[in-house]
């Protein structure tokens, strides 16, 4: 696997151990993809690990601007939320009811394009807090690096 190697780089890192069984992982997958926002980009969630989740956002002629090519804001809504499970994955009852995760620092750089491919983001977390973690993300089209960001996130209660 792929990613396995960064699964244990970023539990070694973020010094946690959550158990992320099936049920949890069916149950966080469903709660992401059935938010309005990320169900109206149509946004897929295809993994998640402890410190880890890989997202894929298919092309649509809807998240383009001008020459086909994805909108910035698009591809920052595929980084934001996939760092964002990647983020609650460090955090043991991330996943309560009434808890959050919220983005308190976005650094995003833009490195090329892809016009009408879909783009999968790879999120793993570096560094992981009482409340606050740090993730690091890439997106690519294919083998294309298209983003990467630094994310900072801040686990809290609504309500």
């Amino acid at each position: 696997m792929r990613h396995a190697r960064w699964q244990r780089r970023a539990l070694a890192v973020c010094g946690y151990r959550m158990d992320i069984t099936p049920e949890l992982r069916e149950r966080i997958k469903t709660a992401v993809e059935a938010g309005p926002f990320t169900r109206h980009v149509g946004l897929v969630v295809e993994a998640i690990e402890e410190g880890y989740v890989r997202a894929r956002l298919p092309f649509r002629e809807v998240l383009v601007r001008s020459y086909g090519i994805h909108h910035g804001g698009a591809i920052l809504t595929l980084m934001d939320v996939a760092s964002g499970v990647a983020s609650s994955s460090a955090h043991e009852g991330a996943y309560d009811p009434g808890v959050t995760n919220v983005t308190i620092a976005a650094s995003t750089q833009f490195m090329g394009t892809a016009p009408g491919k879909d783009l999968v983001a790879e999120a793993r977390c570096t560094k992981s807090g009482k409340t606050i973690s740090f993730v690091d993300v890439e997106v690519r089209a294919d083998a294309e690096l298209v983003a990467k960001g630094s994310f900072t996130f801040k686990v809290t209660r609504v309500g």
